[in-house]
This record gives C-alpha cells, sequence and structure tokens, in this order.
C-alpha cells in the first residue's frame, strides 16, 4: 500500500474531463498531463508512473520510474527497457476487436471488387465486370497467429460461411472454436497454398520477424489476398510487391510497414490492387477511453501493492 503521494505523468490525450475524474478517484497521486510529443529532459525526474508511448530511451533515463504502462499492444519498441528494474504493461488485447473488423472490411472489399470500383469511379468510369466481385462462402481465410486477434477475426468472419484455418507458434492445442483446422507452426506451408487470404495476426518478435519471406510468399496460393494490420517487420515487402505486380498474389491490406510513415515515394502507393491505411487498424473513437479504463484498473492494483496486467515479456516478444 502506497503511503506518500504517487507522481503519474501521462503521455497522451485525454478525453474530456477525465484528468478532473482522476484527480477525484486518485487523491494519492499528483497528475501531470503532456500531450504528445511535448516531453522534455525536465519532466524525467518526475514520475514514478507513466501511461502513454513514451520513447524508450526517455524511460530507461527516468531514475524514479517503476511502471509503465504503454498503449500499444506490441513491444518491439521498448525491448532496451528488457534488462531495467521498470515493469511495462501493455494495451493487449483492447485492439483485437476493431483491427478485426479492419480485416473484415478488406475481405469484403476484396471480395466484391471494391477497389477495382473505386478506381473506375475515381476515372469516371461505368466499369462492370461480372468476374471482379465474388461470393465468399466456401472462401478459405488462414490466419498466422490465433492470439486474441485471431479468435476475433475467426468469430467475425466464420459465420459469413468463410473457411477458417490457422496456425499458432505457440501452444498449438488451443481451443479450435469457430476454426475448421490449425495447424501445426511447421505446416505452415500448408496453410499458405491453401489460403485465398492470408492474414498476419502475430506480434513481431525475434522468432516471427520475416515470417512471410520470399519462399513463403512463393508457396501463397496463386491469386491470394495477403493482409497485414499487425506489424511491418513481419512481411518482406519487397518481395510481397513483386509478387502482387506478377499476379501471384491477387491484392494486398496493409496498415503496417517497415519503415513508417510509408514515405511518399513508396511503391506501395501506387500498387495495384493494393488497401493501404497508415497503422490505424486499431484506432477508434473510444479506444482513449478503453485504455483509460485499463490504467485505471492498474493503478488501483499498483496503489494497493497488488498485481498490474498484462505485463510485458520480453523473454516472449509480448
Amino acid at each position: 500500500m502506497k503511503t506518500s503521494k504517487v507522481n503519474v505523468l501521462i503521455y497522451r490525450d485525454l478525453p474530456a474531463n477525465a484528468l478532473a475524474a482522476l484527480e477525484r478517484e486518485f487523491p494519492g497521486v499528483n497528475f501531470q498531463v503532456v500531450r504528445p510529443p511535448h516531453l522534455v529532459d525536465e519532466d524525467i525526474a518526475w514520475p514514478e508512473v507513466v501511461c502513454g508511448n513514451v520513447p524508450a530511451t526517455w524511460a530507461a533515463e527516468a531514475p524514479s520510474l517503476r511502471w509503465l504502462q504503454i498503449v500499444s499492444s506490441g513491444i518491439d519498441d521498448y525491448t532496451s527497457l528488457a534488462k531495467s528494474t521498470v515493469v511495462v504493461t501493455t494495451a493487449q488485447g483492447i485492439h483485437a476487436s476493431i483491427i478485426a473488423q479492419h480485416v473484415l472490411m478488406a475481405v469484403l472489399m476484396f471480395e466484391r471488387g471494391q477497389p477495382c470500383f473505386t478506381r473506375a469511379a475515381r476515372d469516371r468510369t461505368w466499369k462492370r465486370k461480372p468476374d471482379v466481385p465474388r461470393r465468399i462462402e466456401g472462401r478459405t481465410l488462414g490466419l498466422l497467429g490465433f492470439g486474441a486477434l485471431g479468435r476475433e477475426i475467426a468469430r467475425l468472419t466464420a459465420p459469413l460461411g468463410i473457411r477458417i484455418v490457422a496456425t499458432k507458434r505457440t501452444s498449438p492445442d488451443v481451443p479450435s472454436t469457430g476454426v475448421d483446422k490449425i495447424y501445426p507452426w511447421d505446416e505452415i506451408e500448408t496453410l499458405l497454398g491453401e489460403a485465398d487470404h492470408v492474414v498476419l495476426a502475430l506480434p513481431l518478435t525475434p522468432a516471427t520477424r520475416g515470417v512471410l519471406d520470399a519462399a513463403r510468399i512463393a508457396q501463397l496460393k496463386p491469386g491470394a489476398f495477403v493482409h497485414n494490420p499487425s506489424r511491418g517487420g513481419l512481411v518482406d515487402e519487397n518481395a510481397l510487391h513483386g509478387a502482387l505486380l506478377a499476379g501471384h498474389v491477387a491484392g494486398v491490406a496493409l496498415d503496417t510497414f517497415g519503415e513508417e510513415p510509408l514515405p511518399s515515394e513508396s511503391p506501395w502507393w501506387s500498387a495495384p490492387n493494393a488497401i493501404i491505411t497508415p497503422h490505424i487498424a486499431g484506432h477508434h473513437a473510444e479506444l482513449g477511453q478503453l485504455v483509460l479504463e485499463r490504467f485505471r484498473r492498474n493503478l488501483h492494483a499498483y496503489l494497493a501493492g497488488g498485481q498490474v496486467s498484462p505485463v510485458a515479456n520480453f523473454t516472449r516478444g509480448y
């Protein structure tokens, strides 16, 4: 139980009236709100707790910092804290529902030929191609990763009549509700060869970096669609771009890239049948409130000397 006032730095925009509500709820806490990117060195010695994605170098040098609540699921930006005494908790699971909806949107857009019709509308062309729109029933969606995100994607898409297959790098005996088949990780090429839509639903770790490399892209079912709402480092982007131009891949929906922001000269901006979004698959109007709710629960636990969660596991990579 904390007996002295705790200094908490919130490094993000808060919903209206949220700070006043926090101050009423936590009278034993001194709050300071800093709107990104206005973090200065003068702040570094003050906080015991930080909520927000402060730079990892700043967090590593903060002498009083004991707990960092980040607002992203991935911890790849914070590996430098792996051997520090700072406890890092993540937003793991908070984004799963909205990212799954983003994936469903892209699957339906591709099946109904929407990228083609969007280009035609831009060109003021009445273009009707009977061979473009398809029925989603009977198609196969392959999930690389079957954690919280993979399971939510399966839950949303299975009722549409699409067949779901998945592979999971760890714990292959997970419950398979809503999934037609779960392949062992060493049979990933089998999944790639039968899936009409391949979705990367993995964290970026040393074990998953480059998981969809040139060799595996070549193993994709001809005419497959590739979706990456997770992390850019999972994919060999040059090989994927080449496969798209060659027609081996029919379309891509990319929300994340190895370099972000995506440079204006990137070939992805003009790539055919590509749905490009600026790393917003996990964003929505209520996200800030959900993150705040998790932080509130964790702050109650922290002040009472309890366990905050979910704690980042730097050995596992998420």
